[in-house]
């Protein structure tokens, strides 16, 4: 038997600049950091391909200022992300200018140097005041591009410690200090 394959071409990399308003609290010449918004992808992937921060920061680039994205994770679309947020998750957020603060920042986010808060409020009124939530967390593992809490060998430790900040009726206003960086991992851990 001959068997012939074709694969198609991957798919390009290559970054369409959108003019997409985006918060910028700082930018030097090695990095810039942004206050992102509620429901805006952070880097293009399957099937958002534009309306992205990378997007809005190519066209800021080409037309505001001086500069670039660093090129690590350029052949995934992914230049100069050292972090992600999800999509429904606002607040700040870096990206390196350089292949230099990339790799560094990145090594302070890999051991842990880098401090994460956040605020969310949550239904119902929290009880105790603080605590850790040490639940290890992964693929699910029959919905397709979801997570969950994953007791098994497939669960990555996923540790976050949250404070009471202030209670309401029926509500909780929570300080969320994430000591590992999971996908959905304040969502899932609240959750749980």
């Amino acid at each position: 038997d001959v068997v012939q394959v074709l694969l198609p071409p991957p798919p390009s990399t290559e970054l369409q600049p959108e003019e997409i308003p985006l918060k910028i609290i700082h930018e030097n010449k090695h990095f810039i950091i942004l206050n992102k918004d509620d429901d805006i992808i952070v880097h293009p992937a399957r099937s958002n391909k534009t309306g992205t921060i990378i997007n809005g920061l190519a066209w800021h680039f080409q037309n505001v200022s001086s500069g670039t994205l660093s090129s690590v994770g350029e052949e995934f679309a992914r230049p100069g992300v050292v972090h992600r947020l999800d999509r429904h998750t606002t607040g700040v957020m870096v990206a390196a200018k350089t292949d230099t603060a990339h790799w560094r920042l990145s090594k302070q986010f890999e051991q842990r140097k880098t401090r994460k808060r956040y605020l969310a409020v949550v239904h119902g009124e929290v009880e105790p005041l603080t605590d850790l939530i040490d639940v290890p967390l992964g693929k699910h593992p029959t919905k397709r591009d979801a997570y969950a809490v994953r007791w098994d060998e497939t669960g990555k430790p996923s540790v976050t410690v949250f404070h009471v900040r202030e209670q309401y009726e029926g509500y909780t206003l929570l300080e969320l200090d994430l000591k590992t960086g999971r996908t959905h991992q304040i969502r899932l851990h609240l959750q749980h």
